[in-house]
């Protein structure tokens, strides 16, 4: 996966964000956000939904890595579900992936699954768009069970 293909949501940038180059092509939205800041999640879900309605919006992957999770006080995973409202985004596959930064706690989980929602993509692109080419002489015939 190309790294410029993945978007970062970083709240305090989005004053001077060239929005259409950024979103133009995206393939991933990586939310990382503090568990332990309640007062930034309404505008981390705004952002989000800003990001969802904007007009080059593309079947991208977001992934939302709520970081410090091994703070006493942190937001739980249920807790910050609820208050980005996830379960209402139907267009996009999403996964929360608790975190902590400072031993790398699950980060290559997220970015695994990140990851693989990519290729899975790509392997269906692939084949429908193979399926549907003209092809020349011998290679008229394709089998679908080839592991493309």
């Amino acid at each position: 996966m190309d790294i410029k293909s993945i978007f970062v949501i970083a709240l305090g940038l989005e004053s001077w964000w060239p929005r259409k180059t950024y979103y133009h092509g995206t393939h991933a939205v990586i939310v990382v956000m503090d568990c332990t800041d309640r007062a930034r999640i309404t505008l981390i879900k705004d952002e989000l939904f800003r990001l969802l309605r904007h007009e080059d919006r593309q079947h991208f992957v977001i992934l939302v890595f709520p970081n410090k999770q091994d703070i006493k006080d942190a937001k739980t995973l249920t807790e910050i579900t609820d208050a980005l409202s996830l379960r209402c985004i139907k267009t996009h596959d999403w996964r929360i992936q608790a975190c902590c930064a400072l031993n790398g706690y699950t980060l290559y989980d997220g970015l695994g699954w990140t990851a693989q929602q990519e290729v899975e993509k790509a392997k269906t692109v692939t084949v429908s768009n193979i399926c549907n080419l003209e092809l020349p002489g011998d290679l008229q015939t394709i089998d679908p069970t080839w592991d493309l």
